[in-house]
């Protein structure tokens, strides 16, 4: 399956990215790009997981990276992850990014 990230301006600042798809190495790259190139004159970012349905530990970095820089540049973050698959919920726990994803 495919990916795609859409990216909704809820109000000026205020951004959320909905994930959809399979977020693999194979696809990091791009969505490293559609991060990036949506980060800028953000208050509040929305990262939106609901649709994935697949990933691996180089998303997870990517979401990791992606937090880190928010903080250093006081950008809010929140997570939407309520109904991602049992297959994801488990990659998420067993690397420690549960702490993060909430």
């Amino acid at each position: 399956m495919g990916h795609s990230v859409s990216v909704i301006i809820n109000k000026p600042g205020e951004k959320t990215f909905v994930f959809d798809g399979d977020f693999t190495i194979q696809t990091i790259e791009t969505t490293k790009d559609d991060l990036q190139n949506n980060l800028k004159e953000t208050s509040l970012l929305v990262l939106d997981l609901n649709g994935i349905n697949v990933i691996d530990i180089s998303f997870l970095q990517l979401l990791y990276s992606t937090v880190l820089y928010c903080e250093k540049n006081k950008v809010s973050v929140q997570f939407s992850a309520t109904s991602i698959s049992e297959d994801c919920k488990k990659i998420i726990n067993k690397s420690g990014f549960d702490k993060i994803i909430k």
